[in-house]
């Protein structure tokens, strides 16, 4: 997902194009990465990168502040 969707993120936000869609997926995908369904059951993740997601602080370090 970063390799694909945050350069799309980024590129739409730069170009003043709508983003909507975009902003949806980034939040489905963080979503994911908790781990946990909407019950709050542990679910897998399967990700070739999982171990390193959980080592980031969170979304909020991945967007700059002013967006």
């Amino acid at each position: 997902m970063p390799a694909y969707l945050l350069p799309s993120l980024h590129d739409a936000l730069a170009q003043n194009r709508p983003a909507e869609l975009l902003t949806l997926a980034v939040a489905g995908w963080f979503r994911y990465l908790r781990a946990v369904d909407l019950d709050g059951a542990p679910i897998t993740v399967v990700d070739a990168r999982a171990a390193a997601y959980s080592r980031w602080p969170g979304p909020a370090a991945m967007i700059p502040a002013r967006y």
